[in-house]
């Protein structure tokens, strides 16, 4: 009952994207800036210059400054990934996976403008909000500048020290043993800028609950993160940048309470470290501005489920562990020839190493699949895969008039891994602007998106006659994307109210899809020949002095047809389905909704916000796909923060956080799918307090 009822809050409050960015200061903390010199005006016009070499012209844009995020339940205390969950279209499914506009992954991320190489996971789980000034999502039919992902670009501009002059400690924790001490310092000495940020983290609630229980067992965390960002100006046309970024996250994957008392406890690990570097040089004049970058990101994954219970519990194990190196060099320049014309153009060259070796333990097993024995057998393998990947675009922004802008180019893409892949890339777009308050926009964009590199090739032969078999005897290799992407949208501003509204259509070629083996917790990669991906979505801001709302609301539909790769990973009489069906995708969500409201008023912040879905796709015993779904969901959040009191004007803030106010207990997902991958619950209800001393 509950449910339904946000289920009807949401949609009627449809009519009401994103929130309206608040003015902010620098740092989003109002606390003290640094005083204007001639170096912040050189970096502010510096800051414009960048922000014109990159283009969204015809995409979907939702923005988060800062002061917002600060003002959201849980405050920065969250990571990247989790303050996306407020954009429209947006859902997380239990194994922390971003599902964009039905599609799982495909976000490329940039810090500064600078691309972050792909790696073993996802950016945004570990960078932290507090390093971010602003957090821009852009989706749709994006300009030729983006490519090799097709859902969208998350576009991270870091705090800076040109703007700050001190930082702040935060100390916050609550429910399910959580705590977290955070810190970050801005300042700067002559024409050198710094900005470093920090925190540590651990509680017992790392990852999805596998039972929905409150209190749960095996789920312990620990996590650390920093950023170093370092500027220098050259004058008045040039600045010179350093961003270092290290992260360490070890998680037990819990143990459901229905095991107690029949099996030891479940004793698999996982552990992620990233750590990634970017040198970056922005050249400016009048007309004229260049941006060149060198990047390297190190990744490493490890993942034990080899511990006896779980092997006890499964019938199989695996420990692995993978490594993922890349570098690259990036050149991206806009040239204004003309009034009317903004060129831009630029190079990507990226080369990465992937390598991952891993022991499965499994029993023997008969024709029938009856164990013959009560001893592990142990099956070794380790890989190697080099990817070499270069990347060319040129387009052209052409405004005509005051009322209409058109955007179009294009971008040549090769990959080579062993085989060569060249792809060419149109894209055109045109914004129309019929009033001050309206604007309606449409584009095209054809998309190529290299298929993954896989780790670990033991799934074959040699588990045959073993409890680790996979379902299936024959597999294609994976093959690469292509997309034909549509969008069409339009938005309306009234007084202090924007109505938005956005539809797209995507046809895919060899559509790729990710899903979770159970029992080994892999992410396993495959594709289906054809995929159609369709939906619309329904935004709204408003903000008039202290008081903020928002609210948006997804409704779509992604279905793939013949699984075209990796098809062992199925049973042979699913991969017959899927051959005459179409079948929905793992992050095909029909219905997600999200909105809030906020108000300032004095010392106090008040917010609150609601995630609501339609629930996932789920699969009938055997595997056959039944077009059902599980059941909807609605999680309410609420903060409060008091600025108690300033110290030497030095801001000192309280605040208190209940997560899943009403403590909803909801499944993302339940062991079902064309592949089962592990249960996984959303949070139960969490109270959190922090305390954050200027300095």
């Amino acid at each position: 009952m509950r449910t339904s009822i946000l289920l009807a809050v949401a949609a009627a409050a449809a009519t009401l994207p994103a929130p309206a960015l608040a003015q902010q200061d620098a740092d989003g903390d109002d606390g003290p800036g640094r005083p204007v010199t001639e170096v912040t005006v050189t970096a502010r016009r510096l800051d414009a210059a960048l922000e014109n070499v990159s283009s969204a012209m015809g995409a979907s844009v939702y923005a988060l400054s800062n002061d917002t995020v600060e003002g959201r339940p849980s405050g920065e205390t969250v990571t990247i990934s989790q303050i996306l969950l407020q954009a429209p279209g947006v859902t997380q499914d239990a194994s922390g996976q971003l599902r964009l506009r039905q599609s799982q992954g495909s976000l490329q991320y940039r810090i500064n403008n600078v691309i972050l190489p792909d790696g073993l996971t996802d950016p945004g789980d570990t960078l932290s909000a507090r390093l971010a000034s602003r957090v821009e999502l852009v989706t749709g039919a994006l300009p030729a500048q983006y490519g090799l992902q097709a859902g969208g670009v998350v576009n991270i501009k870091t705090k800076d020290g040109v703007y700050l002059a001190g930082g702040q400690a935060e100390l916050y924790g609550g429910s399910h043993a959580t705590i977290q001490p955070a810190f970050e310092y801005g300042g700067s000495a002559g024409t050198l800028n710094y900005f470093a940020s920090g925190q540590y983290q651990r509680g017992n609630a790392g990852i999805a609950s596998t039972d929905g229980s409150a209190n749960r067992r095996h789920d312990r965390t620990v996590q650390g993160e920093g950023l170093l960002f370092l500027d220098r100006v050259i004058g008045s046309q040039d600045r010179v940048s350093l961003i270092v970024s290290a992260s360490d996250e070890r998680f037990q994957i819990p143990d459901p309470r229905g095991n107690a008392g029949t099996t030891p406890p479940l004793g698999a690990l996982t552990r992620n470290a990233n750590r990634f570097a970017v040198l970056s040089l922005l050249h400016t004049t009048d007309r004229f501005t260049l941006q060149l970058a060198g990047f390297v990101r190190s990744s490493l994954l490890v993942l034990d489920t080899s511990d006896g219970g779980d092997v006890g519990y499964f019938g199989y194990g695996r420990a692995s562990r993978e490594t993922a190196d890349s570098f690259g060099f990036q050149a991206e320049v806009s040239y204004e020839p003309v009034e009317a014309h903004t060129l831009r153009g630029g190079v990507v060259v990226a080369s990465a190493l992937n390598k991952g070796s891993a022991t499965t333990l499994a029993y023997p097993v008969d024709a029938s699949g009856r164990p013959t024995s009560t001893t592990l057998l142990a099956f070794k393998d380790s890989d190697r895969t080099r990817r070499r990947t270069d990347s060319l675009f040129a387009q052209d922004e052409w405004r005509l008039g005051d009322k209409v802008t058109l955007n179009w180019g294009a971008r040549v893409d090769h990959v080579a891994d062993g085989g060569d892949a060249t792809a060419f890339s149109p894209r055109a777009s045109a914004v129309w602007r019929p009033g001050s308050s309206t604007t309606i926009h449409l584009g095209y964009a054809r998309y190529f998106l290299p298929a993954p590199i896989e780790n670990g090739s033991s799934d074959g032969a040699d588990l045959i006659a073993t409890t680790a078999r996979l379902p299936g005897r024959h597999s294609d290799g994976l093959k690469a994307e292509t997309d034909d992407y549509y969008d069409i949208g339009a938005q309306q501003k009234l007084g202090d109210l924007t109505l938005g509204i956005d539809a797209y259509w995507r046809a895919a070629t060899n559509l790729l899809e990710e899903v979770q083996l159970a029992g080994s917790y892999r992410t396993l990669t495959f594709n289906y020949a054809t995929g159609r991906v369709r939906g619309i979505e329904v935004t709204a801001t408003y903000a008039a002095g202290g008081l903020a709302a928002w609210a948006n609301i997804a409704v779509g539909q992604a279905r793939g047809r013949q699984i075209g790769s990796n098809q062992a990973y199925f049973a042979p009489d699913v991969v017959a389905y899927a051959t005459d069906h179409a079948v929905a995708t793992t992050g095909a969500q029909t219905v997600t909704a999200s909105g809030g409201l906020g108000y300032r008023w004095d010392r106090f912040r008040l917010a609150g916000d609601v995630l609501i879905g339609s629930g996932l796709p789920r699969t009938a015993p055997g595997g056959i796909p039944d077009g059902s779904n599980l059941p909807a969901y609605a999680q309410a959040n609420l903060s409060a923060v008091w600025r108690a009191a300033n110290f030497d004007g030095h801001p000192f803030d309280v605040r208190v956080d209940v997560i899943n106010l009403f403590d909803a207990r909801y499944r993302l997902r339940d062991g079902t799918g064309l592949v089962a991958g592990p249960v996984g619950w959303g949070p139960r209800r969490g109270l959190f307090v922090g305390i954050e001393q200027g300095f």
